[in-house]
């Protein structure tokens, strides 16, 4: 009688064995592993995951600034139209002819000086790949470029954003101690744009 009621016991153990079920969960409740008769983990994230540090620095250096004079806009010619100068750092003098009717040639992969008024106005800069840049001024005082709007008769409502030249494969644009040239697009033809000495060109696209 109790070899029989060893053997049921035997039985009903092995019976109850066959299915095996195990869950896992951490102590932060952050994931949840099911296995169920050895098939594969499933492995659960929580749904509140934030995206690490990098991806969200690189997804804001892609965004564009709305107010932002795309290089498209400024391919073409750029001549010399106007000249503003102040105070003795200045080298020239208010519409210098040294530096009228010289002109500034831009493309997507450079920009450079294509044509001189004369040997006096010296400039070796090229830019390769320029970039217009987006900056931030309260008002055209604080830019230094008030004296020349004056000068060149450009009402408030004319000027566009204050950009900054950026040379995104190699060059220079503009004097590096101050930054580099600075610019106010003015409409669509004309730009204000800073230069070495103190000097202020007003430039027309032609």
């Amino acid at each position: 009688m109790k070899s029989h009621l060893c053997l049921f016991l035997v039985i009903a153990l092995t019976s109850c064995g066959s299915v095996e079920r195990s869950e896992i969960t951490d102590q932060n409740g952050a994931g949840q592993r099911t296995a169920d008769n050895g098939g594969a983990a499933d492995v659960r994230q929580p749904t509140d995951a934030k995206p690490s540090a990098d991806s969200v620095d690189a997804t804001e250096r892609s965004i564009k600034m709305p107010d932002e004079t795309p290089i498209a806009a400024l391919i073409g010619n750029w001549t010399v139209t106007g000249v503003w100068a102040e105070g003795d750092v200045a080298a020239f003098v208010k519409d210098d002819a040294a530096i009228m009717g010289s002109t500034v040639s831009i493309t997507d992969n450079s920009m450079s000086w294509s044509k001189k008024a004369s040997n006096v106005f010296e400039s070796a800069d090229i830019c390769k790949q320029p970039i217009p840049k987006l900056m931030l001024a309260d008002s055209s005082v604080e830019t230094g470029f008030d004296g020349a709007f004056k000068q060149f008769g450009i009402a408030g409502g004319q000027v566009g954003n204050w950009h900054e030249w950026l040379c995104g494969e190699s060059g220079e644009w503009g004097p590096s101690a101050a930054g580099g040239s600075t610019f106010f697009p003015i409409g669509k033809d004309r730009l204000v744009m800073s230069w070495y000495d103190g000097v202020i060109f007003l430039l027309k696209k032609s």
